[in-house]
C-alpha cells in the first residue's frame, strides 16, 4: 500500500492525516509562505511568484553563506557515510555535531510536538 492510498484509508476512517507533500508544495505555491525566504537563499529559484523546482534542483547549497576558503574547508572535511535502514541519525534537542546531506536514498524526518510524533514534517512551516 502506497503513502496515497493509506492516506485515503485514513481519511475515510477520520482520522486525522498530515500530508508532508501537500504542504511543501503549499508553502512553495504561489504566494506560499516559503517562497521569500527560499528565494533570498537560493536567488533565481521563483518564477511568478512560486517556487521553480527545475531551478531549485540547481541550486547550490552554500552559495550565499560560505566564502571560496570555508567551501574548500568544507570540501577537506566531508567524508561519505553509509548508514543502514532504520537507523536513528539524530534525536530532537541533541547539540548538533554533524550535518547531513543525503546523496542517495531517504530520510524520514519525525518532529514531537506535545508528545505526539508527526511524521515528515516540513522543513518550514
Amino acid at each position: 500500500m502506497g503513502k496515497s492510498t493509506a492516506a485515503k484509508a485514513f481519511r475515510r476512517a477520520r482520522i486525522p492525516v498530515f500530508d508532508a507533500d501537500l504542504t511543501v508544495h503549499r508553502l512553495q505555491a504561489k504566494g506560499g509562505r516559503a517562497v521569500k525566504a527560499i528565494e533570498a537563499e537560493f536567488p533565481g529559484t521563483t518564477r511568478d511568484g512560486a517556487i521553480d523546482r527545475a531551478a531549485l534542483r540547481h541550486a547550490t547549497l552554500f552559495a550565499n553563506v560560505l566564502n571560496d576558503e570555508q567551501n574548500r574547508e568544507l570540501a577537506r572535511t566531508c567524508r561519505p557515510v553509509e548508514f543502514a535502514r532504520g537507523r536513528n541519525l539524530m534525536t530532537q534537542g541533541d547539540a548538533a555535531s554533524s550535518m547531513f546531506i543525503i546523496l542517495e536514498g531517504a530520510a524520514r524526518v519525525s518532529v514531537f510536538c506535545h508528545e505526539n510524533q508527526v511524521p515528515n514534517a516540513p522543513w518550514y512551516m
